[in-house]
This record gives structure tokens, sequence and C-alpha cells, in this order.
């Protein structure tokens, strides 16, 4: 995937990241809860595709919001964030922001899918409404509504037992760009653990309704297991945390310091 994928010379077809998911898998990103902008520079300059910068989640206000998108234009990665609720009012204040896509938790049916698409896209294509804020450079950038229905991308989690048996009406859903699947919750929704068949079942069921309707799917996925996943159907990958990043590379450097430690001193 390339940032730079863009068909603003032809408006008929997607541009930006909504291009680049449906013709570019698959698509790598990195999930951030630190609300530092340094950590956001740092990860959007490793090679990942796209930062999800995680308001449901994590702290992070419109404001820490602000800073982070702006250090992620410095860098190659796409910018999501995962707004805390599928509220249009929210998503509307999140867009104004200017980043690439947005991931919305908890679809739980087509009617929610709707609603969630609709809150992204301007009219005749939605009902997302007009302002003058930083995604169109305060209203200096005039193309930036003609261009933002193609190129702002929306995704769905689907994370719950209500969107699992309902999964066939949210990939229906015009102009839904992808499904992520949200394995923890998931398990919870089910009452099964994360190691269950029943979790395994529904997330096979997600991924085949998915893929049956040309929606690009996916989920949290370490980096060993990415390929495995690409053979069943899916694209979409989240395959680093910063915080879980940095607990794991923290304890493995403490602890080949303390063994090399032990062989010096012998």
């Amino acid at each position: 995937m390339n940032k730079k994928f863009d068909n603003r010379a032809n408006p008929g077809n997607l541009g930006g990241i909504r291009g680049a998911i449906h013709e570019s898998p698959p698509t790598l990103a990195a999930l951030l809860a630190f609300t530092d902008p340094g950590v956001a520079t740092v990860v959007g300059r490793s090679g990942f595709d796209a930062v999800i910068l995680d308001a449901e989640h994590g702290p992070f206000t419109l404001e820490t919001l602000r800073h982070s998108l702006s250090a992620l234009e410095s860098t190659p990665a796409y910018s999501m964030i995962r707004v805390a609720v599928n509220d249009p009012a929210l998503i509307k204040q999140v867009l104004e922001l200017g980043p690439d896509a947005i991931v919305a938790p908890a679809i739980s049916s087509g009617d929610e899918a709707t609603a969630f698409v609709s809150a992204c896209r301007y009219p005749p294509d939605g009902t997302r409404g007009v302002g003058t804020g930083r995604a169109s450079s305060y209203g200096l950038d005039e193309d930036y509504g003609r261009r933002a229905n193609r190129t702002t991308a929306a995704l769905a989690m689907v994370e719950t037992a209500a969107g699992t048996d309902d999964i066939e009406a949210i990939c229906s859903v015009a102009g839904l760009d992808g499904i992520f699947i949200g394995p923890t919750d998931l398990a919870a929704s089910l009452n099964v653990p994360l190691d269950s068949p029943e979790l395994e079942a529904a997330i096979d069921r997600i991924t085949s309704a998915a893929t049956a309707a040309g929606v690009p799917v996916g989920t949290n996925a370490a980096p060993e297991d990415i390929g495995r996943l690409i053979q069943k159907g899916m694209s979409l990958f989240v395959c680093f945390a910063d915080y879980d990043g940095l607990a794991t590379s923290a304890a493995a450097a403490v602890d080949l310091a303390r063994e090399d430690s032990k062989h010096a001193l012998s």
C-alpha cells in the first residue's frame, strides 16, 4: 500500500485510503493508545500502512487527536481514528480533524452500519454536516468537500453476538469500506473463552460473509499469523499496539542484559 494512492484526477474512482484498502491489500495497521505525538511520528515512520488512534479505550481527546494527526501527516502512514461510540455528532467532530478513516466500535446490525456510513459521508451520499474545520484547512481547501466522500474510509468493528447474527446485512451496506473483527469483545459477548471453537466459528462466519460481499475484513493478528489469515480471506490487520510493543521490547532488553551480565560475572 502506498499513501500516494489518490485518484483525484478521476473523480469517479475511490482515492486515498478508501482506494488503497480495496486495491492494495493487505493493510497493516498499528494501534496507538499513547497520546504523545512523538509516538505517532515514530510508529508512522516504521512501515505500517495505517496508524489507528484509539479514542475508544485510549485517553485521547479532540485536542490530543489533533496533535497526533499532525504528527502522522509527516509520515507515509494513513491515519485512522477509532471513536468511542457510533454517534453521528461525535463522528462529525472527529472528521473535522481530518483523519483518513473512521473506525466505529460494536456495529451490531445493518441499521447501525447504515447510520455509521451515513455519518461519514456528505450529502447526497450521507448526512455529514458541512463544517470548516482542520480537515478542510479551516475552509481554505475548497476541494475538500468534493473529494472527501471518495477518500475518507468508514470501517466497522463487528464484535458482538448480534453483529455476527446480522453480518450479511452489515456487509450489504453501500459505502462500508471494511470490517475489523474484535475477538476479545466478541468472545465476551458470546460468553466463551478466546480459544473456543464457538469464537472461531463466529470469526469464520464474519469472514466468509464479508468476503462473499466483497468487503475487506480483518482482525488483530500476531505478525506470524498474517499469512495464514490472508489465506482465509482477510486483508485488514492490526499487528502492533504501542503499549504491548513497549512492554515486550523493554522486557526482552532487560532479560537479555541480565542474562549477559550473569555470564560476565560468573
